[in-house]
């Protein structure tokens, strides 16, 4: 069976399909190369992107000096991020306070769901278009992309790495071609890149979605899921205490990293480059 890498994107508008496609191979390359994990493999897999940026922004991105187009990392950037307990001092005290929350919503009509839900507007206008969109819109023309790709290479070991809000559209894309095909369809590998999955509405969202929260039905072998210190997208940086497995045990695993890209701790750019997904993704080839 052929190996293939199918990449989704997030939010807000980007570059060409093209530019956006050749940046991330760019980075996942120099990160494989500079964190000694054979570079030569990534050149024998092919990689496709699930562009959808176009579907709500008439132009593409265009190139600036920060962000675009793909900038190798500084000398001695590529570090890993050594974890340690007050990494899940922070989490127990962000799901407690979030704990808390949950139960006061019961009581309060709602109030904070539609609080975090303005914020997400405020700050996240592409991802709460998404999840507000209803039927025949947005939601559905973003997730038929991902759904293409998937269901041309059925017969390939898929890996499906996604960013950001494309976290969610990989998921959600999961979990219907769950509904819709059970086992005739499968992702052996799903990676999950600054994922906003971990944040209260999203979840909230799912729950109300699908009746609960797991792995989805279609992933064979594994769920990666990779947070940067400093992402705010990630702010719940632990996705194992919130998704159950699935019916195979495949369970989601954490792994926080640096993420290097100048001033950006959320660039795609920079997580594909981190020790700890290069050397992730060279034990999948």
């Amino acid at each position: 069976m052929a190996k293939v890498i199918i990449c989704v994107h997030g939010r807000s508008n980007k570059p060409p399909k093209d530019v956006l496609l050749k940046g991330w191979r760019s980075a996942i390359q120099e990160g494989m190369e500079k964190n000694g994990t054979r570079p030569e493999r990534i050149g024998r897999v092919p990689v496709k992107m699930a562009y959808y940026a176009d579907i709500k922004y008439e132009e593409p991105m265009p190139p600036n000096e920060d962000q675009e187009p793909y900038r190798k990392a500084k000398r001695g950037a590529l570090n890993i991020y050594d974890e340690n307990w007050k990494d899940k001092f922070l989490e127990i005290m962000k799901e407690y306070t979030v704990g808390k929350m949950a139960i006061l919503e019961r009581y309060t009509n709602y109030l904070f769901s539609d609080m975090l839900q303005e914020i997400l507007r405020v700050f996240m206008e592409d991802l709460a278009a998404y999840l507000d969109a209803k039927s025949g819109s947005l939601h559905d023309d973003i997730n038929q992309r991902v759904e293409e790709l998937i269901l041309e290479h059925r017969q390939d070991e898929i890996i499906l790495i996604s960013h950001s809000m494309g976290t969610l559209v990989a998921y959600d894309v999961m979990r219907k071609l769950g509904k819709k095909l059970g086992q005739q369809v499968e992702v052996a590998h799903f990676i999950t890149l600054g994922s906003p999955l971990g944040l209260w509405p999203i979840k909230a969202h799912l729950q109300d979605e699908y009746g609960g929260l797991r792995t989805p039905t279609i992933v064979t072998q594994s769920w990666c899921n990779f947070s940067a210190k400093g992402d705010v997208v990630c702010w719940d940086s632990y996705l194992y205490n919130d998704y159950k497995p699935n019916s195979r045990g495949i369970k989601v695993k954490d792994d926080l990293v640096l993420n290097d890209y100048p001033g950006n701790p959320h660039k795609s750019y920079g997580y594909l480059r981190t020790p700890e997904f290069s050397h992730y993704l060279a034990s999948l080839l």
